[in-house]
């Protein structure tokens, strides 16, 4: 997986300077009717799917990446009834090995805007699905609707940072596993503003999410695509931007020379910051030794046992931890020591967040450099002007330079990204009162002529996407090609 996220990478930042990313991955969602009830089926893999009025699938989505391997190249799930669709779940669980004797627990958690009769309705119809199917099992199948560790985990930690919120206490875990499905396809959701929404407004932004999510979109792939995405988007910024400065300093030397100071600066460090943003999550994040001897401790797992929180690259991490933690705590038996084991590992995995937090949150030894090349860029650009500028630009400079003061000692600190994004928000604030002045004093035909060239840049630019498409492409068919080895590799494991 190290290898196609770098492979993806590598494709699309080469081409970012050429071509736009133009959502390749959005369909349109198709009208098959409103969307009413969610079921989620924790095997781990774990699986969403939404259902119509009529209890028909409109979408199923996997949550991790094994449910991605799981449902990779298969049908007989969308547009089929609920009971047909979790027979077929169920029994891919089983064939590929991930439903067995040592991991015989499906957690299912129902949520409908039809009310609760309906909700029991369904509950009691997947129940007896899953028996019906279990039949020619070697093994028995337990139904459990307390909700994946993980899931209850964060919505406890939650409530915790909301003890006032009484739409937020009286979350469920279904009606949370919905607007978790809703984040995913609008990122600024925030669980303030989805708990004060219709239920079947959330189930709708979910079904929407859920169109647009590619089969083969592993975590990786999507990392990769985000990061490209906004590589190119942020090169793009820049070269208009460099554009705009010098027909800026064209009609008003001055003042164009200050805002291309301050562009500088701003576009750079927003472009690091997106670099650095999207190289670690705190979930992907590998632990350190140290880390991963606490963890294994905690579960009482060996030196040889610890290949069980280890991902397809041999790392372990947060999402792998958190996994393995949904798939044991599901098949052990209730009572006091589990009880136990869930507290201490719920307490040592809030340090570990905490130290790869922090640690995510320095920016690396990498990014010195281009951090110290930007200011440097920016600082030839407030020399070159000030000696040349009007009185009452003085005091841009004067800030300017108490502003590049405090980035360098940040940098020898220790900056965050926190740091880029304050800095860079702070650049563009004077630079758009710089840029205001120079507008009002351009005639209305120069500030045409100079809107049109960028128009123009603009059209060009986006004219040339079909080469990162074809970048998009191939990375699809590396990520194809990853699935169906992952899923070739858990068939030959249960034969």
């Amino acid at each position: 997986m190290k290898k196609l996220f770098r492979g993806i990478m590598a494709t699309a930042l080469g081409m970012c300077m050429l071509v736009p990313f133009a959502g390749f991955m959005a369909c349109a969602p198709q009208d098959e009717g409103a969307a009413k009830s969610y079921v989620a089926l924790d095997i781990n893999p774990s699986v969403e799917l939404i259902l119509d009025k009529n209890d028909d699938v409109l979408s199923v989505t996997a949550a991790n990446d094994d449910a991605r391997v799981l449902l990779y190249g298969e049908s007989g799930i969308v547009g089929e009834h609920v009971s047909v669709a979790v027979d077929r779940i169920t029994s891919l669980a089983e064939e590929y090995g991930y439903l067995s004797a040592s991991n015989a627990v499906i957690g299912v958690n129902v949520s409908s805007v039809l009310g609760e009769d309906h909700e029991a309705q369904l509950q009691s119809e997947i129940d007896t699905q899953c028996a019906v199917t279990s039949e020619s099992f070697d093994f028995s199948v337990t139904m459990s609707t307390e909700g994946a560790w993980s899931v209850l985990r964060a919505l406890t930690d939650l409530k915790a940072k909301y003890p006032d919120n009484e739409e937020i206490q009286a979350l469920t875990v279904s009606r949370f596993r919905i607007i978790l499905s809703a984040q995913e396809g609008d990122p600024t959701l925030t669980v303030e503003a989805a708990v004060e929404m219709d239920e079947e407004e959330l189930l709708k932004m979910a079904a929407d999410a859920a169109e647009r999510v590619e089969t083969y979109a592993t975590e990786a792939y999507n990392a990769a695509v985000a990061a490209a995405e906004r590589a190119y988007e942020k090169a793009k910024a820049s070269f208009l931007q460099t554009s705009l400065s010098a027909l800026y300093t064209l009609h008003s030397p001055a003042e164009g020379a200050v805002y291309n100071m301050y562009a500088t600066a701003a576009y750079g460090l927003n472009f690091i910051a997106d670099a650095a943003e999207y190289a670690a999550q705190i979930g992907n994040a590998p632990f350190t030794e140290e880390q991963i001897a606490r963890v294994c401790a905690a579960f009482g797992l060996d030196e040889t046992e610890k290949a069980a929180l280890e991902d397809a690259d041999g790392q372990v991490n947060l999402n792998g931890v958190l996994a393995y933690a949904d798939r044991l705590f599901k098949n052990s038996p209730a009572g006091q020591s589990l009880e136990e084991m869930k507290s201490r590992l719920d307490v040592l995995l809030k340090e570990v967040e905490s130290e790869v937090a922090a640690e995510i949150s320095r920016l690396s030894a990498e990014y010195s450099e281009e951090i110290e090349a930007v200011l440097d860029a920016a600082e030839r650009f407030a020399d070159t002007a000030g000696v040349l500028v009007p009185e009452w630009l003085e005091n841009y400079f004067d800030e300017f330079a108490s502003m590049l003061t405090t980035l360098r000692t940040s940098l020898s600190d220790g900056m965050t990204v926190e740091n880029l994004r304050e800095a860079a928000t702070a650049f563009n604030e004077r630079k758009a009162e710089v840029e205001e002045t120079i507008r009002a004093k351009l005639s209305e035909e120069t500030v045409a002529e100079i809107d049109a060239v960028q128009a123009n840049i603009e059209e060009r630019l986006d004219a040339a996407k079909a080469a990162l498409q074809k970048a998009v492409e191939t990375a699809k068919e590396e990520a194809e090609a990853y699935l169906a080895a992952c899923k070739a590799d858990r068939r030959e494991g249960t034969a």
